[in-house]
C-alpha cells in the first residue's frame, strides 16, 4: 500500500480558506492505487477485490473525513454491425458499474464509479455481401461480420466504442460539525472496503438485423482517504471562515 502524508501548517491557514480547500486546519492523505497495489494488474469486470487504509491516528481531534474512489478503464470495446439490407442508425455504449462498500459502519455505505462512453452513427451503409469476414446464420440469411480483421474493401456498416480511458469519480464527506460519527475512523488498524463491479453495456438501432460483439473493459482504481484536523487554536479564526466552504462541498457531493 502506498501512502502519503500532507500537514498544511497553521501559517498557511488563510492561504487555505482562501482557496476554498476542503482542509481548514491540518490534513493527512493516504491512498490506494491499484497500478502500484495491485501485482495482478487491471480489474476485470465481475472480479472484486479488497484494500484497505490506515485509520486517522493522532492526538488532535479529527474534524472531518474525505473519501475519493476514481476509476479509470484500461480496455474495452462494443461493436454493432449492420446486416441489413438497408442503412440506418445504430448506438453503442460500454461501460462498468464498480460498487465499492465499507466493512466500517460510518464509512460511506456504496460508492459507484462508472466509466462508460459510447458512440453513435447515423448514417450505416447497407450490409455488403461481399465483405469480408465469418459467416452468421440469421434464420434462413447467412451473412458476414464486418467487425473481424481484414476487411476488404471496408463497408461503413458497423459502429464501434473504445472505453479506455474512461474515468470517473465519487467524493464522500463526513464533518464531526454535521453530527457523522468519526470513531469507527480512529484507531492504529485499518479502514477496509470491498469492490465488485458490473458490465454496462447496450446496442441500439433502427435496422432490423444485427449483431453485436464486445470485449468487457479492464479498470485501475483509486482510493483517497483524507482526515481533516481541528487546527491550532491560532486558526480558529480562519476555520470560521473556512467551514462554511467545507459544508457547501459535503452537501454537494451528496
Amino acid at each position: 500500500m502506498s501512502e502519503t502524508g500532507k500537514v498544511l501548517g497553521c501559517t498557511v491557514c488563510a492561504l487555505v480558506v482562501l482557496s476554498a480547500s476542503v482542509a481548514s486546519g491540518d490534513a493527512i492523505t493516504y491512498l490506494y492505487d491499484s497500478t502500484v497495489d495491485n501485482p495482478l494488474g487491471p480489474f476485470a469486470v465481475g472480479v472484486g477485490d479488497t484494500f484497505s487504509l490506515p485509520q486517522y491516528n493522532d492526538p488532535r481531534p479529527l474534524e472531518g473525513v474525505e473519501v475519493e474512489i476514481t476509476a479509470t478503464a484500461v480496455s474495452g470495446n462494443n461493436i454493432w454491425d449492420n446486416e441489413s439490407a438497408s442503412g440506418g442508425w445504430a448506438e453503442v455504449t460500454m461501460g462498468a458499474e464498480i460498487t465499492v462498500s465499507s466493512q466500517t459502519p460510518s464509512a460511506p455505505a456504496v460508492i459507484v464509479v462508472i466509466p462508460e462512453a459510447s458512440e453513435r452513427d447515423d448514417n450505416l451503409e447497407a450490409d455488403d455481401p461481399n465483405e469480408n469476414g465469418p459467416l452468421v446464420i440469421f434464420g434462413p440469411y447467412t451473412m458476414n461480420a464486418d467487425f473481424a480483421d481484414g476487411i476488404n474493401p471496408p463497408v461503413n456498416d458497423s459502429v464501434r466504442v473504445d472505453t479506455a480511458g474512461a474515468t470517473d469519480n465519487q467524493v464522500k464527506v463526513l464533518l464531526a460539525a454535521m453530527g457523522d460519527d468519526l470513531s469507527d475512523w480512529i484507531g492504529s488498524g485499518n479502514v477496509t472496503w470491498d469492490f465488485t463491479s458490473n458490465l454496462r453495456a447496450s446496442n441500439q438501432s433502427n435496422l432490423p438485423l444485427g449483431q453485436g460483439q464486445s470485449d468487457p473493459p479492464t479498470y485501475q482504481i483509486t482510493a483517497r482517504v483524507t482526515y481533516n484536523i481541528v487546527p491550532e487554536p491560532s486558526c480558529l479564526a480562519a476555520l470560521g471562515l473556512g467551514l462554511p466552504a467545507l459544508l457547501l462541498r459535503r452537501r454537494s457531493r451528496k
